[in-house]
């Protein structure tokens, strides 16, 4: 299942080294990816889904 967005794009990450070359990141939001939700076609999908783990992303938890 897929689903676009044309307003926010897909996602940004910030990458800086400091002085021993060690990174650092930062995960730019607003992005698309903040503003997945499911419609209908999608919780049919699911529930018709005979799985024993469904997958659920870690990178919307990261603003709650």
């Amino acid at each position: 299942m897929i689903q676009t967005d044309n307003t926010f794009p897909t996602g940004i990450v910030n990458v800086a080294l400091d002085k021993n070359g060690s990174p650092s990141h930062e995960i730019v939001s607003p992005v698309a990816w903040d503003y997945i939700h499911p419609d209908d076609k999608v919780k049919d999908f699911v529930k018709k889904c005979r799985c024993i783990d469904i997958w659920q992303p870690s990178l919307p938890d990261r603003t709650q």
